[in-house]
């Protein structure tokens, strides 16, 4: 059987990834969530409750979470040369929502972020909250490089569950275009705050009163 092409091995790729995206929008448990929706929560939602009387078991609690680290690019090929322009999502999804949590976005190819040889890390966006690692969360790329014209580089999704330990784990995204490095390492406790400006007049009327002169 004749080895495949890399422009095959490519749109085998994107056909992949589309199935991926179709099941995923199938198997919703609600006909107004889509593929693309992203995440809406925030560690702010809970900031309100006063410390030990939290409504609810599951709110403002501390599970493990997975810290991101970097995303770069290690290596290329298929005739690609560095500096290149690369643009596209990056993001992740756990247990929480299951909406997407952006980790690396640009729109466009007037948006692409240029990377070169001896500096190829994505510049991360996200994630805008914490991602909760109690059980496994899945990994979705999608990049393109920008020329003329412009050409996939990957479309890969997987699920990850854990490394050997506490420490910092790589995942390596590999296709015949390019292998991308993604560290990660869990974080056994989490806290998240946010610092809110008040009025004077709204100080100390909610349910945990604020030391402003305390506060740093």
């Amino acid at each position: 059987m004749a080895k495949k092409t890399a422009e095959e091995e490519m749109a085998d790729e994107a056909e992949i990834y589309a199935k991926y995206t179709r099941d995923w929008n199938s198997a919703s448990s609600s006909p107004r969530r889509f593929f693309h929706d992203e995440t809406v929560l925030s560690s702010m939602q809970f900031t309100h409750y006063t410390p030990g009387h939290i409504p609810y078991n599951t709110a403002g609690s501390t599970p493990e979470t997975l810290q991101i680290i970097s995303i770069k690019l290690v290596e290329i090929a298929g005739g690609l040369e560095f500096p290149l322009s690369v643009y596209g999502v990056v993001a992740v999804r756990d247990t929480v929502d299951g909406s997407r949590n952006i980790l690396f976005r640009r729109r466009s190819y007037q948006r692409a972020q240029r990377l070169k040889q001896n500096d190829s890390f994505l510049c991360l966006t996200g994630p805008s909250r914490a991602i909760v690692f109690t059980d496994a969360v899945d990994f979705e790329l999608q990049l393109e490089v920008k020329g003329t014209p412009d050409e996939a580089l990957i479309s890969q999704a997987r699920r990850y569950m854990g490394g050997h330990g506490p420490g910092v784990s790589t995942i390596y995204f590999k296709n015949v275009m390019c292998t991308l490095e993604l560290c990660v390492q869990p974080v056994t406790i989490t806290v998240a705050w946010s610092l809110v400006p008040m009025d004077n007049a709204e100080i100390g009327l909610g349910p945990c009163s604020i030391d402003l002169q305390r506060l740093v």
